[in-house]
């Protein structure tokens, strides 16, 4: 029959028939096949190849309420071209959905699985909400450079300049990836690069120590934390200066409270090095006092066992009573800066330091030949910060329980 959007909405599929296909007089080799379902699909049936021993193959279009007649036409039309000239019209269609946006991201998610990535949930996050979600599932030749800036920029202008430069990292990596993975032939940022910064730009230092002062009074900010899971996560950060990441991942299979010691496994640390903390008295004490969740083995859990996630939202009361205090912003990282600024002042020595920290050694000889694990200096180093901050914190509480009348 000649095809038309009546005829085809009348189309059934026979009792006791898997599917029925009806073809398009106006266009040989499309039909229309129906399920018993109802489904209805536009199809192409045509030999791949030259002659009557050429094999037949049947190529899916789409469903016919989503794709006009005409263009199923069109469509079907340049498929049969193809496969008369010998194309592999299976292969070419793999191909095409594998040029996905939503395919490709989801491949790139299975390979950071596999390559056991620390940050694969918060980079796949930040891809799917600014790639997937501004663009939809577009094929990857769609995603152009003035495209991509344009998302930077405006997520930039919105107030969040690290979450712009977070997205253009993470969306320069995977674009390489479908790259290496042939779904593209060239990335659309590749040769790009953040104009050179002014002089003003680099003198200027990112973030900042919290001063001795203002150790106290973060302390109390932190009371303000929604929950004690939280409010404990902060103050070991502030005792022990490990990277944030890191710290909320841990697991209490990691920790050894007898001895006074987490491990962080290779696979879990930024430098891909196993890393040993001494925890200090005040430490050990905190981690004890932690409500424990069955089933689940991170220490600072979050909603159903899982990772914590929603940082500004966690961030947003203690940032409030931080202000009422008379603080001046902070970030997570300062806490972090201030460890090794203080660490610095108690005069422990730089490479003791770093090694808390886990920094790469600057010094190529130094990371060779130095293989001593620094513990006991460490953790002489990390009780004696811990003395000085608490005892900060006993001196401003006893001064304002003095003030009382």
């Amino acid at each position: 029959m000649r095809l038309t959007v009546a005829r085809i909405a009348k189309l059934t599929c026979p009792p006791g028939k898997s599917e029925a296909l009806y073809f398009d007089d106006a266009c040989p080799g499309l039909a229309v096949r129906v399920r018993p379902s109802g489904r209805k699909t536009f199809v192409v049936v045509t030999r791949v190849g030259h002659g009557r021993s050429a094999p037949l193959r049947k190529f899916t279009i789409g469903p016919v309420d989503r794709i006009p007649l005409q263009a199923a036409r069109d469509r079907a039309r340049e498929l049969i071209a193809k496969a008369a000239m010998g194309v592999d019209l299976a292969a070419e269609e793999r191909r095409r959905r594998e040029g996905r946006l939503a395919v490709a991201l989801e491949a790139y998610a299975a390979d950071l699985e596999r390559r056991r990535i620390v940050n694969r949930e918060k980079w796949m996050r930040l891809l799917r909400r600014e790639l997937l979600e501004r663009f939809g599932d577009v094929e990857l030749t769609a995603l152009d450079r003035p495209s991509l800036l344009a998302a930077m920029q405006q997520i930039e202008a919105e107030g969040f300049p690290a979450k712009a430069a977070d997205f253009r990292q993470r969306t320069a990596v995977f674009l390489n990836w479908c790259v290496v993975r042939g779904l593209l032939h060239a990335s659309p940022l590749a040769g790009w690069r953040r104009p050179r910064a002014s002089r003003a730009e680099r003198l200027e230092q990112p973030g900042r120590a919290l001063e001795d002062r203002e150790i106290p009074l973060v302390w109390r900010a932190f009371d303000a934390a929604t929950d004690s899971i939280f409010r404990s996560y902060l103050r070991i950060l502030l005792l022990l200066g490990q990277r944030r990441t890191e710290t909320a991942l841990v697991r209490w299979d990691d920790i050894d409270l007898d001895a006074a010691l987490w491990t962080l496994p290779a696979e879990v640390t930024k430098s891909g090095r196993a890393h040993r903390v001494p925890l200090p008295p005040e430490v050990v004490g905190i981690l004890e006092g932690l409500p424990r969740l069955a089933g689940c083995d991170l220490v600072f859990w979050g909603r159903h066992g899982r990772p914590m996630t929603g940082w500004s939202k966690r961030l947003r009361p203690v940032q409030a009573r931080s202000r009422e205090l008379g603080l001046a912003p902070w970030t997570l990282h300062d806490l972090r800066r201030t460890v090794r600024t203080g660490l610095a002042r108690l005069g422990v020595s730089d490479a003791v330091a770093e090694r808390i920290l886990n920094h790469a050694p600057r010094d190529h000889l130094l990371a060779v030949y130095d293989r001593s694990d620094r513990l006991a200096e460490m953790r002489d180093a990390l009780e004696r910060w811990a003395r000085h901050v608490t005892g900060l914190v006993r001196a401003e509480t006893a001064e304002i329980v003095a003030l009382r009348p």
